[in-house]
């Protein structure tokens, strides 16, 4: 399973695309879960910003198609718990001054929702407290998570909880695994109808099969993948022709590029 989500799809945030003041205050790195975990776990990963300067840091958020179980550091040492972020169909953005710290779990598109049994449509564009879902175990983490010493300790802690929650969970949706790595192989660019004869299921059906499982429609998710991929190339690139990935992504002028570019990453193409 894992092996084609990594040929087709890596959600990113774009990293090379940041500020060089944010390029230079963060650090930000990914650590793959053991094998068991994999079909559902895209990575853990940390970020930290150190903001010594007096000038104001602005952190980004893009969607990626993904949801994510996230521990912010210093709400941890106050008693407080982690939080469940939604798959976000808009970017947002955080102005930090001084220094924060996060440790979190990226989950696949539809990876959570087996371990948590939750719709996740609920959780769309949110943060949900983890001991909403999970009770005094949220608490329970946290604190372990506060006494940890390093980060491989802390990690080590977050992967027998995940393991503890795979016992019981739920057995993943064969037919959505297969419409997501058909997206993911067309990169986005596939109409709502022809993805829902390719898998034989009605667009209605397919829609609510969508909002379960990954939080929004399937037009949305594609778009996002698409996003996605259009980050990818950019992230990647040394010099990019505009009007090359416009019509290599699907986009009939550049104007519908422009547009959805904006809408999910906060910035026109021609401002990064």
């Amino acid at each position: 399973m894992t092996k084609q989500y990594l040929n087709n799809f890596i959600p990113t945030q774009g990293e090379k695309l940041w500020s060089n003041i944010k390029q230079q205050s963060t650090i930000y790195r990914e650590y793959y879960p053991i094998r068991e975990l994999q079909p559902y776990i895209v990575c853990y990963w940390i970020s930290k910003t150190i903001n010594t300067r007096n000038e104001v840091i602005t952190s980004r958020v893009i969607p990626d198609g993904c949801m994510d179980i996230v521990f912010d550091i210093e709400e941890i040492s106050k008693g407080k718990c982690g939080s469940v972020c939604g798959l976000m169909t808009k970017f947002s953005e955080e102005k930090v001054k001084g220094t924060n710290e996060f440790l979190g779990v990226r989950f696949w598109p539809g990876g959570i929702v087996p371990f948590l049994k939750i719709s996740a449509n609920d959780f769309t564009d949110k943060l949900v407290l983890l001991d909403d879902i999970l009770g005094k175990v949220a608490f329970e983490i946290s604190e372990r998570l506060y006494f940890a010493e390093t980060l491989n300790e802390k990690l080590m802690i977050i992967e027998a909880e995940l393991v503890k929650l795979l016992v019981k969970a739920g057995l993943s949706n064969e037919l959505m695994i297969s419409a997501l790595y058909k997206i993911y192989k067309h990169k986005g660019i596939i109409s709502i109808k022809n993805l829902s004869q390719e898998m034989n299921i009605s667009q209605r059906q397919l829609s609510r099969k969508f909002q379960n499982w990954i939080g929004t429609n399937p037009k949305t998710f594609i778009n996002i993948i698409r996003f996605q991929n259009i980050i990818k190339q950019l992230n990647e690139a040394t010099n990019i022709n505009f009007q090359d990935v416009v019509f290599e992504n699907g986009y009939y002028d550049q104007a519908h590029f422009i547009k959805d570019f904006k809408a999910f990453y906060g910035k026109t193409p021609g401002r990064l």
